[in-house]
């Protein structure tokens, strides 16, 4: 069995490390190197990390100064030495047969990425039960490169852009430039498409074997604040992408564009903080002027994203209370 290597960026997650590196070490695939690496974590988990390597020799320690997310999955890039990476979230847990299932996926259709789905963790009552597991193969879909671009544009069900539900074969990193982007959000969005364009064919599976918290407190799962626009500069890149490789996903790419920019509008309105950021409102919605006048001969937006792209063209303060009543009877659930 090939050495696969496990990276799990660590930062001020002292109340979930135990659970993600237990996690780890319970999968039944047992040839791993796992590397933990500290971003400069202010609380224990540094003792926490050195404690856990003292028990299993398998796992790697790197102390680094603090650069975030991004700087921290690079470290762990450069000095994996396994055929296959995945990248584990400390705050998040994966399933015993994670690994294993996504191995075995690679090995039976011959691809260089391997995906599962993920399941939303609020509480322990939401953890993976075996019942949620499917393993049959005849359900997997396998996409070539160019139609798993197009699944991350268009927000398809196996679409996911995150990078902590897949199985990377190691060469695509290594044999290329491409690393995290250091300090941007968003950062699987800024990556996640130039991995799958060097690839042949990617699977996706249906069968949830990632547990993916969801933490108030989190950078993502906090309020808006201005460095959630990095999303528009991943959009920016991407349609850059799409027209220097002459992919035919111009349409999808403009989906992805507008659908970044009604997101973050709907983030701020979410969050009561129209006032506070008028100007971004401002930017958000002329981007979506600039590109959203054929909007009805994109086939690859929703009817209810299309006619949101038409309340805010008649006016931000028609789309607010529509925004808000959507967002209330969703809620309410």
């Amino acid at each position: 069995m090939p050495l696969i290597s496990v990276v799990v960026p660590i930062y001020d997650v002292e109340e979930y490390l135990h659970q993600c590196v237990d996690s780890i070490l319970s999968q039944s695939y047992r040839n791993l190197e796992i590397i933990l690496v500290d971003d400069g974590s202010p609380d224990a988990c540094p003792q926490i990390c050195d404690c856990y390597a003292t028990k299993d020799s398998r796992i790697r320690v790197i102390h680094k100064i603090n650069g975030g997310l991004s700087d921290a999955r690079n470290a762990g890039i450069n000095c994996a030495s396994g055929e296959y990476i995945l990248f584990v979230d400390s705050d998040d847990f994966i399933h015993p047969e994670m690994i294993s299932f996504l191995y075995k996926k690679i090995s039976t259709h011959s691809v260089d990425i391997s995906v599962c789905s993920m399941k939303k963790v609020y509480s322990p009552e939401d953890y993976i039960d075996e019942d949620d597991i499917i393993y049959d193969d005849s359900s997997d879909v396998i996409l070539s490169a160019q139609e798993a671009i197009e699944a991350l544009l268009v927000a398809k069900d196996y679409g996911s852009v995150m990078a902590c539900n897949k199985l990377f074969t190691a060469d695509l990193f290594r044999k290329s430039n491409i690393r995290f982007p250091v300090g941007k959000l968003h950062e699987d969005v800024f990556t996640t498409y130039q991995v799958y364009y060097l690839c042949d064919k990617i699977s996706f599976s249906n069968c949830p074997l990632y547990n993916y918290r969801q933490r108030p407190e989190s950078i993502m799962g906090s309020a808006f604040t201005p460095r959630r626009m990095d999303a528009l500069d991943a959009a920016d890149e991407i349609l850059d992408f799409i027209e220097s490789k002459k992919l035919p996903l111009k349409k999808q790419g403009i989906c992805h564009y507008l659908l970044t920019n009604i997101g973050l509008i709907n983030t701020i309105i979410r969050d009561d903080k129209g006032k506070l950021y008028t100007e971004y409102i401002k930017k958000l919605r002329s981007n979506i002027f600039k590109r959203g006048f054929g909007v009805f001969m994109n086939p690859h937006l929703s009817f209810k994203n299309r006619i949101g792209i038409i309340f805010l063209f008649w006016g931000f303060w028609i789309y607010t209370p529509i925004c808000k009543l959507f967002f209330l009877l969703k809620n309410s659930k």
